[in-house]
């Protein structure tokens, strides 16, 4: 019916805003004034695209009554529980690798296979399977061990190195291969008109849109965490530091030019001493992070045991005849 721009801004500008508020929190505090207003604002444009939705009709960018569909609001609403984890483990995995681990970039790419590599496969088996394979089991199953593996990631040691990682890695990628086409399947299937690409990618959005708040909840989580490290360690010393050096000193692990410069005003053993508080800083802040990832997850577990148990009483018996 054409393109619903006006839902487009209002959804933008509420997602940039909240997004806005998460990456400067942890900086700013959250009872500045900016936050709040961000925080406001984002409120504020949601609420207005929740009203033009309600008026859009059918050319609306979030239409109705596709939501009002038991299966399509599933599937949205577990992609949005599910997609946090998901972007958290793309995100920091390899950081741990690469900052904690001392992998190179190639390295750290190869080690993400337990994950990816399991997604793979097993999308393709249950796929070959399908005729034989329940979509309400994989989802069950699927989102299962998406609760279940950023939880056992969270509980990572540097000491134990990669093979730390990799059991929970696996059992990521198995949850990611049994949920992903299947929750797509539930969606697809749940229309009864038909609307294959209108369902696929209304699920799709809500996939990327709890991506971004969740991967905002987590970076603010990781930053607090590893900024008042850092903070703490230079009070310790009894050594004060303009903003911008202390914002540069934010960046020991990711090797920024600034912070190397801050570095090298200290003595070497404090310098190696920020860097070792910073590192343990961004671990712990990871392990944070995934946990409530974990969490958030766990949450769609109940939720899809809630909606799939309602959907199966609602569905009609068939008795045999003769």
């Amino acid at each position: 019916p054409g393109i619903d721009y006006p839902g487009i801004a209002a959804l933008s500008a509420g997602l940039v805003a909240l997004l806005f508020a998460l990456d400067q929190a942890s900086a700013w505090g959250w009872t500045d004034g900016r936050i709040l207003l961000s925080l406001a604002l984002a409120l504020l444009f949601l609420l207005l695209f929740v009203a033009r939705e309600r008026r859009a009709g059918p050319g609306a960018l979030v239409p109705g009554d596709v939501l009002r569909n038991r299966g399509v609001a599933l599937a949205c609403a577990l992609k949005v529980l599910m997609a946090p984890a998901y972007a958290a483990l793309l995100l920091y995995l390899p950081q741990i690798m690469q900052k904690l681990l001392g992998f190179s970039p190639l390295h750290a790419g190869l080690g993400m296979l337990p994950m990816l590599g399991g997604y793979a496969i097993v999308s393709l088996l249950s796929g070959l399977l399908a005729g034989r394979l329940s979509d309400r089991l994989a989802i069950l199953a699927g989102i299962a061990c998406l609760a279940i593996g950023p939880f056992l990631l969270s509980g990572f040691v540097v000491d134990a190195g990669y093979t730390g990682l990799a059991a929970g890695m696996l059992v990521t990628g198995i949850g990611l291969g049994l949920f992903q086409p299947a929750i797509q399947t539930e969606a697809v299937r749940a229309d009864a008109q038909g609307r294959k690409s209108l369902v696929g990618g209304l699920v799709l959005m809500f996939q990327f849109v709890g991506g971004a708040v969740g991967l905002g909840l987590t970076t603010t989580i990781v930053a607090s965490t590893q900024r008042a490290a850092v903070s703490d360690l230079l009070l310790s010393e009894g050594v004060t530091l303009p903003d911008a050096q202390r914002e540069a000193l934010e960046k020991l692990l990711s090797g920024a030019e600034s912070a190397r410069q801050v570095l090298r005003q200290f003595d070497p053993a404090v310098a190696q001493r920020l860097l070792d508080v910073a590192g343990d800083a961004f671990a712990d802040g990871v392990r944070a992070g995934l946990r409530l990832d974990a969490a958030i997850v766990a949450a769609g577990v109940v939720v899809a045991l809630l909606m799939l148990g309602r959907a199966r009483k609602a569905a009609p018996r068939h008795t045999k005849s003769g």
